[in-house]
């Protein structure tokens, strides 16, 4: 995998940062590696950030990464994302959202953490 990708278990939740080009299998790696931390840590929540990686540029890839949340999450982990803003389209997150997985896509820390957290 060509993602930097490092972990904190906070009081509350999984902190999960990321950092590279933005391919496919990187991220759904990403994905899968980030449940498995969260079960390891007995954590039910996940805040990723993904703002320092490179912007998606296939449109399908955005619903294999949409089916991909929903294989490894499912309902288990609730997963806030942060992104860069100008290039969130909410497609993943509509898609995993209507297959059963609480997931939030954002620019915005601030409300990844208030969804995430419940405040």
């Amino acid at each position: 995998m060509d993602l930097d990708v490092s972990f904190e278990n906070k009081n509350d939740y999984l902190q999960v940062k990321v950092r590279g080009i933005w391919k496919l299998d990187d991220v759904k790696g990403m994905m899968s590696l980030t449940r498995k931390k969260a079960d390891e840590h007995g954590q039910k929540r996940a805040l990723v950030d993904m703002k320092n990686v490179g912007n998606i540029k296939k449109q399908m890839d955005r619903l294999h990464s949409a089916n991909h949340a929903v294989k490894v999450f499912g309902n288990a982990v609730k997963v806030a994302m942060i992104g860069q803003a100008h290039s969130i389209t909410k497609m993943t997150e509509n898609i995993a959202v209507n297959r059963g997985v609480s997931l939030l896509i954002t620019g915005d820390e601030d409300e990844a953490l208030r969804w995430l957290l419940g405040k």
